[in-house]
């Protein structure tokens, strides 16, 4: 999910991402795989909701955990 978002320049709405991610072998083994796309963008941390239906990457924040070490 992460990696659609930054092809689509790190926003973007939800049906370009589901456009983009439809064909994708995920998509194709579930048959939820809309709500699976949603899902995933409500609890990832790397995702911010902007508007209804639109999300956006988070900005990196040196503090978060995952990047302490890379940083």
């Amino acid at each position: 999910m992460q990696a659609a978002l930054e092809h689509l320049g790190g926003t973007s709405n939800l049906d370009a991402l589901y456009q983009l991610l439809e064909g994708t072998d995920k998509a194709k083994k579930n048959q939820h795989w809309k709500a699976k796309i949603r899902q995933t963008l409500q609890i990832g941390k790397v995702f911010a909701p902007i508007d209804r239906g639109i999300w956006s990457l988070q900005p990196l924040d040196q503090n978060d955990s995952f990047l302490k070490g890379v940083i």
